[in-house]
């Protein structure tokens, strides 16, 4: 599994890399610093026109306020794409506006996370994302982890 992360503070791409490396999982994740970057990224342009080195995600998380385009920016373009339709897309951000979370309902978000105030659950996060990621879904539907935001009650 190839995980595409958009997020310009070092901070969380840190605690998101050591989250990863504590799994021990066998998922590549991938690090761009601004929304630009990951549609780049996702449109194997520029740089990334190399789909070896810069392979389409399997998941894709965005933070929400990033310079160059914002992680919903990057959302709605995405899901403007046919060919990303099914691509899993998981909003990560510290933004509890309502407007954010009504926003990545409507463009099909597929999660809708709340990034952990204590940053030792952060691996176990990770894992339920990718858990639910691997599970098999019927259509369009929000993945089906405890802290998404966006699954059906």
């Amino acid at each position: 599994m190839t995980v595409l992360y958009a997020e310009d503070d070092e901070n969380d791409v840190f605690f998101m890399r050591r989250a990863f490396s504590k799994l021990g999982m066998r998922t590549a994740l991938h690090v761009v610093s601004n929304g630009r970057a990951a549609v780049d990224c996702l449109d194997g342009t520029g740089e990334f026109a190399d789909r070896v080195r810069h392979p389409l995600p399997s998941l894709l998380i965005l933070d929400v306020k990033m310079p160059a385009m914002s992680g919903l920016e990057v959302l709605q373009w995405t899901r403007a794409q046919p060919e990303f339709n099914h691509l899993p897309i998981v909003v990560f951000t510290s933004s509890t506006q309502y407007a954010d979370l009504a926003f990545s309902r409507e463009h099909r978000a597929s999660a809708y996370v709340v990034k952990p105030a204590n940053l030792e659950q952060l691996p176990l996060l990770v894992h339920a994302m990718l858990d639910a990621v691997a599970a098999p879904r019927p259509g369009d539907v929000a993945l089906d982890f405890p802290q998404n935001l966006l699954r059906p009650d």
